[in-house]
């Protein structure tokens, strides 16, 4: 089972640290799991340390766990939230009763595995800083799978079209 990492508290800096992700999810860590970490440095020590651990902790913190199937996964909970704005606004409970999917989602599942959830959904949460209510938006192949990773965070995803190179494209 998960083990207290020794190491001086943790204060943020700043309010904006104090409210990030990150932050949360030390704090979720220390109460749930006894991992207390002193800090970002000291969360990533863990996370390259014990991939494993991490997963399972980062599963469980974004309600992974009550999910086998991807798209269920990405998509869990808040049905009339928003999770997709392109030519349209879909909600979480649309996209999932959705047959096909807008904007090549159906690629964008299949391409990954439940396994990869926890890693997409740390670096949303831990690298990005995405928030629940933020707006993702994306101009990349609507088929990669990353973008949907928001949704893990309980984001919403805006799609435009791809951003044409120099010359016009």
């Amino acid at each position: 089972m998960p083990r207290s990492m020794p190491g001086a508290p943790w204060r943020p800096a700043s309010e904006a640290e104090a409210v990030s992700g990150t932050a949360v999810f030390l704090e979720w860590l220390a109460a749930t799991r006894g991992v207390a970490l002193a800090g970002p440095d000291a969360l990533a020590g863990w996370r390259r340390r014990a991939p494993e651990a991490f997963a399972a902790a980062m599963a469980a913190f974004v309600g992974l766990h009550e999910h086998t199937r991807v798209r269920e996964a990405l998509l869990r909970g808040h049905g009339a939230r928003v999770a997709l704005v392109g030519e349209r606004v879909w909600t979480r409970a649309e996209l999932l009763s959705r047959e096909p999917a807008p904007h090549r989602l159906d690629q964008a599942w299949a391409a990954l595995t439940p396994a990869d959830l926890p890693s997409l959904a740390a670096r949303h949460l831990l690298e990005l800083g995405t928030a629940p209510d933020d707006r993702v938006t994306w101009s990349g192949d609507p088929a990669d799978p990353w973008p949907l990773g928001a949704w893990l965070v309980g984001a919403a995803v805006v799609v435009r079209p791809p951003v044409s190179g120099p010359g016009g494209g």
